[in-house]
């Protein structure tokens, strides 16, 4: 008879649970549409589609796509302006008229995944066996201003951020996969054909999706020798590197087809775009004040240098013009940076800060109450964070992997140029850990209330 109160009591706790997972994530989808019209809105009485101007050039190309056209960016001389991740997505809709109803749509898929988030972020918050960490990890992830950004915006991190997110946690799975086995009982586990095979597979899925995160934001190249070299540092293992290479393989299967393009078009091997170049120039020049403040607008001028240049001499150039502009400004920002180590230090701290600006510029968010509940939201998930890493520290293995995006693209934005924008994806992967602070502080409340009792 007891059995059977437990067992009813059990079964009512586990249908509460997943009815709040579903009110959380009715609350994102909601949140996120009424959002999305409150842009689109904006947008509309401002005259325009877009309010960005690298949504107009995500658009741009994906109605390419959708019209059978060059991939271009409005000339040859902008064939890999853009990798093809999120255009791809966005010609399932590019070709609807009238255009506003297709961004509208787009919009609206952009919803759908930010709810997608938030489902992944309650599943790895799942893990750790704790029912309330993973109900307010998933809060987090539904109210973070951020997250609700990215979310409406026509912008990369609308794809990208859920592809982050399931490749974080297929990471974590076949990286401790044994994790939840008692220490004294894991050295009689078999490692038979069968587990070595699933964890091969699970490494090879995870590379593959950090391929397509890659193809969509391709500022994530580097986040797996990232993870790889702080892996091998603490962990040297033969497994760890078996499953390391899997998931390079991974990647390089999902990103041969885009290699292979930008090679035929320029006789050069071009991991991600033909922007790299720009990009480093623009964080790393005299003048420079961290920040993407100039519109990018240097690049006229060098291209018309570069042209002079080169029609004053009949010597074959190499590749294409666009592959050689953006040697010219990496070399430029390459070479400006080794001749005043002081000033890219400088710049460095700069970057840093308008990353991590405790309040965000007018420039970047002009509603007050925009940029306030980004603020508190923002920082209210570092401090919950940092509780849940000190309560789950026994734990560190299974959470690390949620906290290398904010390293990773913080020290990456402070060679490139710092904004709250880059931010952003890190924050969402700290909602996980923000979870698991915010379980350990009602389980101290809980126990200090039985104490007095």
């Amino acid at each position: 008879m007891q059995w059977q109160l437990l067992n009813s009591r059990h079964g009512a706790h586990h249908m509460r649970y997943k009815i709040a997972v579903a009110l959380i994530l009715l609350l994102a989808f909601a949140v996120r549409i009424y959002a999305a019209l409150w842009w689109d809105q904006l947008a509309t009485s401002e005259g325009r589609l877009f309010r960005f101007g690298d949504s107009d050039s995500y658009w741009h190309l994906a109605k390419d796509i959708a019209q059978g056209l060059p991939y271009q960016y409005g000339s040859e001389n902008a064939s890999i302006f853009r990798a093809p991740g999120y255009p791809l997505l966005l010609s399932t809709m590019a070709w609807i008229e009238p255009e506003k109803k297709a961004v509208w749509f787009a919009r609206v898929l952009g919803c759908l995944l930010g709810t997608a988030v938030v489902a992944l972020t309650m599943t790895a918050t799942a893990r750790f066996k704790n029912s309330n960490a993973t109900l307010i990890s998933g809060l987090c992830a539904a109210l973070y201003p951020g997250a609700i950004g990215m979310s409406v915006t026509i912008l990369s991190e609308q794809l990208f951020v859920p592809l982050m997110m399931l490749h974080l946690q297929l990471v974590n799975h076949w990286l401790n996969s044994n994790a939840s086995v008692p220490q004294d009982h894991k050295t009689d586990l078999p490692k038979n054909h069968s587990t070595i095979s699933s964890t091969a597979t699970l490494a090879c899925l995870s590379g593959a999706i950090a391929g397509i995160a890659i193809l969509t934001r391709p500022s994530f190249l580097l986040f797996i020798p990232f993870f790889a070299v702080l892996s091998l540092l603490g962990n040297p293992k033969k497994s760890l590197i078996v499953n390391l290479t899997f998931t390079g393989l991974g990647i390089a299967v999902c990103m041969l087809p885009w290699w292979y393009r930008n090679y035929r078009i320029t006789d050069r091997f071009v991991p991600t775009t033909l922007q790299v170049g720009a990009s480093l120039y623009d964080g790393l020049h005299q003048g420079a004040s961290g920040g993407s403040d100039e519109g990018m607008k240097f690049s006229e001028g060098f291209a018309i240098k570069l042209t002079q240049e080169e029609s004053d001499t009949e010597r074959e150039q190499e590749s294409t013009f666009e592959y050689r502009l953006n040697q010219r400004l990496q070399s430029a920002a390459m070479e400006w940076s080794q001749q005043n180590p002081m000033e890219v230090a400088k710049l460095a701290a700069s970057k840093f800060a308008r990353t991590w600006n405790p309040w965000p510029p007018a420039a970047e968010l002009s509603s007050f109450w925009v940029r306030l509940t980004e603020s508190i939201g923002c920082f209210g998930v570092l401090v919950l964070s940092a509780i849940g890493m000190i309560a789950y520290r026994d734990r560190w293995k299974e959470m690390y992997i949620f906290l290398l995006p904010t390293i990773y693209f913080t020290l990456l934005h402070m060679v490139f140029v710092g904004s709250i924008r880059y931010r952003q994806p890190a924050i969402v992967a700290l909602c996980v850990l923000a979870g698991l602070g915010a379980a350990a502080l009602i389980k101290i409340g809980y126990l200090g209330k039985l104490r007095q009792t």
